[in-house]
């Protein structure tokens, strides 16, 4: 739980008429007198030493994840209402990381806190699963006792106020590797909240793996769900806002409804890329650079790769399951190159090859670079894309507007091509003129409501899907690429065309034989002796066999649902009644 040192903001004036200020949250136990009253170059000195006091949390075995908070600037300040020039944001970090929440001490009265080395700043996560993500909020801390808060608490359930949140994907980064991070902090999900940032958040972060190659094999299987218990609903909400955003995608709001149909219809975009792709391969764009003899050639890697397949197959047709599970390989491993050719190196990820050394030897090269590297060439890369989005768009836009035009030089005729005449008689009146009889029983909600839960799954199945595409996701995607092409290897040197020869005859001969005549005897036909209570219960046996899949299905699912209210219940006795689910993967951008 975060605390706030009761001590004012006082500044003071040395021998040598130098500002000096109050440390917070507090000095050095075991340097008072150094560390008690300190310069601006000093503060920023100590902030970055190596931390002295660890906190463990975590219940997991693969690994370590070591992070310190650092400080942050140029926070909007959360107490600006109280009107005192004094007053400003008391800052605090809560940090969530799969089974585990904790919150670092608050830097009263800065709207540029830094936590020192010796204060509740750094922590050491045990790793259960090396994809899992850390997520970070920022908040201004507010006591439960004062009356402001007692007044706003009957509006808001929100205790402490919310400045804004990270997500950091741990898959991207190296092990053993230190790493300084400073993220834009923003408060919200929506494109609404992420227009201009809160300030930044500086931290330092390493993990590690006591055995590289058991990480890697466990990312196969996807992680059990993590959820984290609590008794106070003040730290449910903070839990809650870290882990999951501001949003609440599941309670009904007709923007969250049109922005889960615009988000999904913005894929759209993906079938132009994919024509792309295809017309470079089909029409031998060079796009592989190599260097002949000084000179630099494009090559068309990837047609000559479809030339040597399509050969393969027209000479030899069962090569074509093995190309179906090698294209998903192919493609994945394209994407990949395509993505690391960001000249950023925060912004690509991991090749396929480092991925392998990770596998084999349980290490690979690392890179050291310095802050903003490469920064002009990625904001050159970053415009080009920009660019490259913006032309596609406007390319649409064109064509939308020539369609009118054309539409409107021909008329009808155009329309009465493609229109179904209905004889029907027109209604008039009806549900809609009605609409508002029914305002308050709000219908709209009662209908899509159901629809906007299910779009939301589907988005978040299409983000996870993306994320794992795009190599966001660089074990799976590592895993779903080595699995293909191993796939292709082996069935290359299957006789599908023998193999599928032989189970349609076999299909055939047993279910087509004259001995069907007996099943029909023993199994399907009536039996002309019986008696009508017989054949009652003859039809009553067959609905019930008809029902017996579902049945044992619902009671299946009925056990499930008892051990999940049992956890539940256990959780809520053993650490509080308020339960927050952790995500995996990014479900909120």
């Amino acid at each position: 739980e975060p605390h706030l040192k009761k001590n004012k903001i006082i500044k003071h004036e040395d021998k040598t008429r130098e500002r000096l200020h109050r440390v917070k949250p507090c000095p050095d136990p075991n340097r008072v007198q150094e560390t008690e009253w300190m310069r601006d170059d000093q503060v920023e000195a100590e902030a970055w030493k190596q931390s002295t006091h660890w906190i463990e949390a975590g219940s997991g075995d693969l690994g370590k994840l070591y992070v310190e908070i650092i400080g942050c600037d140029h926070l909007p300040n959360m107490d600006a209402a109280t009107l005192s020039v004094t007053d400003k944001t008391d800052a605090f970090v809560c940090l969530a990381f799969e089974d585990c929440v904790v919150n670092t001490d608050v830097i009263s009265n800065s709207c540029s806190p830094r936590w020192m080395p010796w204060s509740r700043r750094s922590y050491a996560f045990s790793i259960a699963h090396p994809g899992s993500k850390l997520f970070v909020g920022l908040f201004d801390y507010n006591s439960e006792f004062s009356p402001f808060q007692e007044a706003k608490r009957f509006s808001t359930n929100n205790l402490h106020d919310q400045i804004g949140r990270v997500m950091i994907n741990l898959s991207k980064f190296v092990p053993s590797t230190v790493y300084t991070l400073t993220y834009p902090i923003y408060k919200g999900e929506l494109a609404k909240h992420r227009v201009k940032n809160r300030g930044t958040i500086t931290m330092r972060l390493r993990f590690e793996f006591n055995n590289m190659q058991k990480a890697l094999a466990q990312t196969i299987q996807l992680p059990p769900t993590e959820y984290v218990s609590m008794a106070r609903s003040i730290d449910f909400q903070l839990t809650s806002y870290t882990a999951s955003g501001k949003h609440d995608f599941n309670a009904w709001k007709m923007t969250t409804f049109t922005g889960h149909i615009e988000e999904l219809q913005s894929y759209e975009v993906i079938l132009d890329y994919v024509t792309d792709a295809m017309m470079t391969v089909w029409l031998w764009r060079g796009h592989h650079s190599m260097t002949i003899c000084g000179k630099t050639i494009l090559v068309p890697a990837h047609s000559i790769t479809a030339y040597i397949w399509a050969l393969i197959i027209s000479y030899n047709f069962n090569a074509f399951f093995s190309f179906v599970c090698f294209a998903i390989g192919w493609a994945m491993l394209a994407i990949n190159y395509q993505v690391r050719q960001n000249p950023s190196p925060w912004h690509k990820c991991a090749s396929y090859g480092t991925l392998w050394m990770y596998l084999l030897f349980g290490k690979a090269p690392v890179e050291v670079h310095d802050a903003n590297y490469k920064e002009q060439e990625f904001n050159d890369y970053m415009a080009d894309y920009k660019k490259r989005v913006q032309d596609k768009l406007d390319e649409k836009e064109l064509e939308m507007k020539y369609d009118e035009e054309i539409i409107r030089e021909l008329g009808d005729d155009v329309v009465l091509g493609n229109e179904e005449v209905d004889i029907a008689t027109e209604r008039q009146g009806g549900l809609v003129s009605k609409v508002n009889v029914f305002r308050g029983m709000n219908p709209i909600k009662m209908i899509l409501h159901p629809i906007q839960i299910e779009l939301g799954k589907i988005v978040i199945m299409t983000r996870t899907a993306k994320s794992i595409i795009m190599w966001r996701e660089n074990y799976y995607a590592f895993w779903i690429t080595t699995g293909s092409i191993l796939m292709s290897l082996l069935v290359l040197f299957l006789p599908w065309g023998w193999i599928l020869r032989w189970v349609f005859r076999i299909i055939l001969i047993v279910g087509l034989g004259p001995w069907m005549k007996i099943v029909d005897r023993m199994y399907f036909a009536e039996k002309p002796d019986l008696t009508e209570e017989q054949k009652k219960e003859q039809i009553r046996e067959r609905v019930k066999k008809r029902y017996g899949a579902a049945v044992e299905k619902a009671e299946y699912a009925q056990i499930a649902k008892e051990r999940s209210l049992k956890l539940q219940a256990m959780k809520a006795y053993m650490y509080g009644s308020h339960i927050v689910r952790v995500p995996h993967f990014n479900e909120s951008f």
